[in-house]
């Protein structure tokens, strides 16, 4: 089952539509939120399972920004018109990493390791092979900022999922 994985910000999103089982990642990017919804909207990524990152506040006070986000999170739900799932960031980047407190890098680290070991004969070249380079790409090659979050929301939510644990 593909994943549409989306990693929500107040004016653009980043996105990954991948087969969390396999790895596969079929296309990726950061495109402006109106975009985004578009495309959801004239179902350009067909019947694929919807997973958005959710915010929660722990405690913590949070801004207009914060709530502008919450929103167009609303407009995807409603766009997208099947079934979705909501995944907060504490358990992604426990399912990844081990613990709730790791940051990006970690995120980052923990998805260049998981491809490194799936993928061995697609390895690119330069000092990160699962990255590669322009002229020896690997299976990450073109992945940067918030699409590596969009990565990571997919796969922990299946992997959380497969587990009955969401």
């Amino acid at each position: 089952m593909l994943t549409i994985a989306i990693d929500p910000g107040t004016t653009k999103s980043a996105y990954s539509l991948l087969d969390p089982v396999s790895l596969t990642l079929h296309q990726f990017g950061k495109v402006p939120n109106e975009d985004l919804l578009g495309l959801i909207r004239d179902n350009a990524f067909g019947e694929a399972h919807l997973v958005i990152e959710m915010i929660k506040s722990y405690g913590m006070a949070f801004g207009d920004s914060t709530i502008e986000t919450c929103v167009y999170i609303g407009r995807l739900i409603e766009a997208h018109r099947r079934p979705y799932s909501l995944i907060p960031r504490k358990t992604i980047v426990s399912e990844l990493c081990g613990k709730a407190t790791a940051k990006d890098s970690n995120v980052r680290r923990a998805l260049i390791d998981m491809y490194s070991a799936r993928f061995p004969s697609k390895l690119g070249g330069g000092k990160v092979p699962a990255i590669g380079t322009k002229s020896s790409p690997g299976p990450l090659y073109g992945v940067s900022n918030d699409v590596w979050s969009a990565i990571a929301i997919g796969i922990a939510w299946y992997n959380k999922t497969s587990r009955g644990l969401i």
